[in-house]
């Protein structure tokens, strides 16, 4: 299983530090994918690191 970004696993576990929300969706038991939101205010927030992953 490869990342499908241009940042390190390493850099996404430092950068959840600071966001919220940390998700993952899975297919037939698997982590496909992974985001969280930051900047969150009352109204809106921002996604961040949305990526899949490919095999």
């Amino acid at each position: 299983m490869i990342w499908n970004l241009e940042e390190k696993p390493e850099q996404i576990l430092e950068s959840v530090k600071h966001r919220i929300k940390p998700t993952v969706v899975t297919h037939d038991g698997r982590v496909v994918g992974y985001a969280n939101l930051y900047g969150a205010t009352e109204n809106s927030c921002y996604l961040g690191k949305a990526c899949r992953f490919v095999q």
